[in-house]
């Protein structure tokens, strides 16, 4: 009985030796020199690979999918719970904005026409110090240029057009001393005009307050208020750097710094909220008054 056991002992240690070497012997002979023998174990350990990698990937499988992401269900839930919140709440602000549209139909509300803009290049610049004033070139050949016209940047403005040659036109900068503009303060809504005050992107004006919680405070943030009609609203104009004591009834004098500075424009945009009419186009004709009855 012994003796039988160690024979089956080293029977299955011969067999398991042997096979290692027989595998080798088949995967590292010539391709092109193969007996039957070497297709034979080629073919075995080609199966053996090919169950192996499977049985890898699905355990892989199994540890990435149920075992790696077992504690995301709990996250999984929750997202759809809060999903189907934010879903409710959508479909709720739906139902109040076909309202407010409503409402503001039967108020008589009128939509903001949006602001058009229109690209040109700066050609040159006024050397004169008492003159700012830049030469654009517009790229668009089917836009007409009109004297007013507010010329601005996406960081704020940058003058009005002065003069109209073809595509050409002389833009006054918000700084040059002819130049004027309405303001409003963002923090407080107090109205006022500013004028330029030369290089430098220096301006100074005067802000209306009504009452000493409407007084403006240096860094206050200016934007166009759309009075005049020379600028369309909101456009960003400067910050205020000082507010001077004196006061002048109702007004505060304050000096404001430009936030573009326009000598170093290269690129600027002609910026209206009103169609700009093409070269081509006839002239729109006045509408005809009704008689009363």
């Amino acid at each position: 009985m012994l003796l039988s056991r160690r024979a089956r002992e080293l029977s299955l240690s011969v067999l398991l030796f042997a096979v290692p070497v027989v595998l080798l012997y088949g995967n590292v002979g010539t391709p092109s020199s193969l007996n039957f023998v070497d297709r034979l174990v080629l073919r075995i350990s080609s199966g053996l690979q090919q169950t192996m990698v499977a049985g890898v990937g699905v355990v892989v499988n199994v540890w990435d999918h149920h075992i790696w992401l077992r504690d995301l269900d709990p996250k999984n839930e929750t997202l759809r719970h809060r999903n189907l919140e934010l879903r409710e709440n959508n479909e709720i602000l739906k139902v109040w904005a076909a309202k407010g549209r409503e409402r503001e139909r039967e108020l008589g509300f009128t939509i903001t026409p949006p602001l058009r803009t229109f690209a040109a290049d700066v050609v040159a610049r006024g050397v004169s110090p008492f003159f700012q004033v830049l030469k654009i070139r517009l790229r668009d050949h089917g836009v007409r240029l009109k004297p007013g016209q507010a010329v601005a940047v996406p960081a704020g403005v940058v003058g009005r057009v002065q003069r109209v040659y073809g595509r050409y036109a002389d833009v006054l900068a918000l700084d040059d001393v002819q130049s004027r503009v309405e303001v409003v303060v963002r923090r407080t809504g107090s109205r006022g005009a500013l004028r330029g005050k030369g290089r430098g992107g220096r301006l100074t004006g005067r802000v209306e307050y009504l009452s000493p919680r409407d007084e403006v405070r240096v860094g206050d943030l200016l934007v166009t208020s759309g009075m005049g009609g020379r600028y369309p609203r909101d456009l960003f104009v400067g910050r205020i750097t000082n507010v001077s004591k004196r006061l002048k009834g109702r007004y505060q004098v304050v000096d404001v710094q430009a936030i573009v500075s326009a000598a170093q424009q290269t690129t600027v945009y002609l910026a209206t909220t009103r169609p700009i009419r093409s070269e081509g186009s006839p002239p729109a004709r006045p509408a005809k008054k009704r008689a009363a009855p």
